[in-house]
């Protein structure tokens, strides 16, 4: 109806907005997307990112991490992940989340990444 974002979780920081594919928003979630050819002959094997709390995906495809462009196009499936698993005082939740996304992209930006094998 609005132009606003709907919620699924109301109170203080936990308040995240829904999935919307439409506008390519995931908050918290774990996201996946085919890789060309390789996902057609092993269709469990695809390319992963994150989801900061506002929906922002982070994406580690070798070198520093890409917000919003996911190295092989944009999600085909997602999990969206519970604040309430943070372990942290529900009032900092939606930040310890952030932080812990913000943490990742430094640490893994700089490293190389293998299809067949992981990270280094």
């Amino acid at each position: 109806m609005g132009g606003g974002p709907e919620h699924v979780e109301e109170g203080g920081s936990d308040e995240l907005a829904k999935v919307n594919p439409g506008t390519h928003r995931y908050p918290c979630c774990i996201v996946w997307t085919p890789i060309p050819v390789i996902t057609m002959v092993l269709p469990f094997i695809g390319h992963t990112g994150i989801g900061d709390s506002d929906g922002v995906i982070h994406d580690w495809g070798g070198g520093p991490c890409g917000k919003d462009n996911m190295m092989f196009g944009w999600p085909t499936r997602s999990l969206p992940l519970s604040l309430s698993e943070v372990e942290a005082p529900a009032s900092t939740r939606r930040e310890a989340w952030d932080q812990a996304v913000a943490q990742a992209s430094d640490e893994f930006g700089e490293k190389m990444h293998c299809v067949g094998c992981g990270s280094d």
